[in-house]
């Protein structure tokens, strides 16, 4: 395996990334001793394994997948967003330790390398808490009235809207009524046996077209006397015969009132109806403006508090530094390969590389390759959100980039290991100004 770990990093490398200074075939000096690997984030005992067969739990695509979403941190309302991507990282190491284990015997350094990292998320894991207990959001004072204005204008949207809203229900509701007594006065109609069973049904539709005429108040009873007469009563006839006509003809009489009342209310309903249906379609309809407000503005303190959450002390940072970066280099060392390169470009070196497996131990191993790089990817991306207050919110890239062009090897791994010196961290953080300078960097 060496041979061939030796070939492949002969070949040419991205190096225009931040990162094309960890891209060193030499293992970091971390001093290990054996005390150093015992720590309460300990490596999952390897399963037993049949010597004839591989045994060892499949990293499928599902699992890639479900790893994968552990990352998702900007979905989360969460105060403590490094806890959250300790939870992600620890779930990929422990997936990708059984075939790590592997190089244990003939590449021990490596193995070590990896076993280091659970340390490093251990100090970062407990950093990150020393430090949430030490903070609490506040909303701003701007967004905080904002969102008072906002929340009451849109309390008083909502009472204008139901009171609207009961109004129209209480108009709508009358208007259906009246319909609703037509329907019941043209059944009575229709089954009334002589003429003064129509009369009142007569007046009472005249009545109620002079009322509503009227503007709603009640006309004159002699006007309605007036109806009556003019509707019941014919002005007499100077001729007898006319008068026994109008006897024999009362039958006839009837029906043609009844007829004429059946088309009235009918009328009267659809004319009703048709209203109706036109103020069915004024209804009062809720604004969401306010609504929107005040949502927006509950985003911008979400986002503020998040923001707030990400700013991390340079003791947390510094731990990002060391895991992402030792990380990074375990991963080169054991593939020979940039884990964060465009893979577009480097699909015909990776091809070649696979070619280049030639004994069981060296298979097992690659089955961990996109895990591994979905662990580093994740780190890189999650970590780039978090930053420092000084100077000027400097972000984990920049510091990053600070460590990676540190001159000295032995610096480097100093701070890989935990022993660096004030110089050394001054290297990564200058000009550092923030509360956190008075609590000392310690590193177990």
């Amino acid at each position: 395996m060496e041979s061939r770990q030796k070939e492949d990093k002969s070949e040419s490398v991205d190096m225009s990334s931040v990162e094309s200074g960890l891209l060193l075939p030499k293992t970091p000096d971390l001093s290990l001793k054996k005390i150093d690997r015992t720590v309460s984030f300990r490596l999952p005992k390897p399963r037993r394994r049949d010597p004839e067969a591989d045994n060892l739990p499949d990293i499928t695509p599902e699992l890639l997948i479900k790893l994968n979403s552990l990352w998702n941190l900007e979905d989360i309302a969460e105060d403590r967003p490094v806890s959250v991507l300790i939870r992600a990282v620890r779930e990929h190491l422990d997936a990708i330790n059984p075939y790590i284990e592997m190089l244990k015997d003939d590449q021990r350094s490596w193995f070590e390398c990896w076993g280091f990292l659970y340390k490093i998320a251990q100090n970062l894991d407990q950093a990150a808490e020393d430090r949430a207990n030490m903070r609490f959001y506040s909303v701003p004072e701007d967004l905080r009235m904002k969102e008072l204005r906002s929340r009451m204008n849109l309390g008083k949207a909502d009472t204008e809207w139901e009171a609207a809203k009961a109004e129209y229900t209480n108009e709508f509701d009358k208007r259906l009524k009246v319909i609703t007594a037509l329907e019941a006065d043209v059944k009575a109609i229709s089954e009334a046996k002589n003429i003064s069973d129509l009369q009142k049904y007569n007046v009472s539709l005249i009545a109620r077209r002079q009322v509503e005429e009227n503007g709603g108040h009640e006309v004159p009873k002699r006007t309605f006397c007036a109806c009556i007469y003019s509707l019941f009563f014919r002005k007499p006839s100077s001729s007898a015969i006319n008068q026994v006509e109008a006897v024999q003809n009362q039958n006839q009489d009837f029906q043609d009132l009844r007829a004429k009342l059946i088309t009235q209310y009918n009328d009267e309903i659809k004319f009703k109806t048709d209203l109706l249906n036109i103020f069915g379609e004024t209804a009062p309809k809720k604004s969401d403006n306010y609504r929107r407000e005040w949502n927006e503005i509950k985003g911008k303190i979400m986002h503020d508090q998040i923001d707030f959450y990400r700013c991390q002390s340079k003791e947390v940072m510094l731990h990002c530094i060391r895991l992402y970066s030792l990380a990074f280099r375990t991963y080169y060392l054991i593939y020979g390969e940039n884990p964060v390169a465009d893979t577009s470009k480097t699909f015909d070196t990776d091809s070649k590389k696979v070619e280049k497996i030639y004994d069981e131990q060296d298979k097992l191993v690659f089955k961990a390759k996109d895990c591994f790089k979905q662990l580093v990817r994740g780190m890189k991306n999650n970590m780039s959100m978090f930053y420092c207050l000084q100077p000027d919110r400097c972000e984990f890239n920049k510091y990053l980039d600070n460590y990676v062009n540190i001159r000295s090897a032995e610096e480097r791994d100093a701070i890989l290991a935990g022993n660096a010196t004030k110089g050394m961290l001054e290297k990564v953080f200058p000009d550092f100004e923030s509360p956190e300078e008075a609590f000392k960097i310690s590193i177990i």
